[in-house]
């Protein structure tokens, strides 16, 4: 006996009934706009100076760290047309200056251990065989070096009067004029001494 012949719309709900439903077709996605407003925020503003002020985190991994914060660009922004903010942002970075300063002696008091690594290229060993790194557990003096070196740094820039190594100089006062006036006192008594050695002839 033949097979008996479908129809195409029977043939059509067979392969559907097979294949299951066909998936929907999903509309396009809206690409979001790319950046964050610059719009000046006086709450969001006030957060990142807490945040600055009590942490040693940078600008940027606090606005990186935040997603409703703005990027640090925006901030830069808001500095060169905000008074107000301005001072706000140098009177926290003065308080996170004041953190650096407390970590000094707990960096130059612990030890910070760590794997120094030695190369050897092109060298090879008595069996004629490429030298094997040679690897051993130190203290990271030299890491630990620049950590101080780079807060002892951003302390002379933030707060210079406390830290920096400039000489204080007090108003009406001449640093050069004191230093010839010194110079020459020292010189008259030196002078004097060296009269005062001398026997007279006889």
């Amino acid at each position: 006996m033949a097979p008996r012949k479908l129809d195409l719309r029977t043939r059509q709900r067979l392969m559907k009934s097979r294949m299951g439903k066909a998936p929907k077709r999903q509309p396009p996605k809206v690409k979001k706009p790319v950046g964050r407003p610059p719009m000046y925020s006086k709450d969001k503003a006030a957060r990142i100076c807490i945040e600055i002020a009590t942490t040693t985190r940078s600008l940027k991994d606090i606005c990186d760290s935040n997603p409703t914060f703005p990027d640090p660009r925006t901030v830069y922004k808001w500095l060169s047309l905000n008074e107000e903010f301005r001072q706000m942002y140098q009177s926290a970075k003065q308080d996170q200056a004041q953190i650096l300063a407390d970590e000094l002696i707990a960096i130059a008091d612990t030890p910070k251990h760590g794997q120094v690594i030695t190369a050897w290229p092109g060298q090879k060993d008595r069996a004629g065989n490429p030298k094997p790194k040679e690897i051993k557990v130190a203290d990271m003096i030299e890491h630990r070096r620049l950590q101080i070196e780079t807060r002892r740094w951003l302390l002379s820039k933030l707060r210079p009067r406390e830290y920096g190594d400039k000489i204080e100089v007090t108003e009406g006062s001449d640093p050069l004029q004191e230093l010839l006036d010194a110079w020459r006192e020292e010189h008259a008594q030196q002078v004097k001494k060296e009269q005062s050695s001398v026997k007279p002839a006889t």
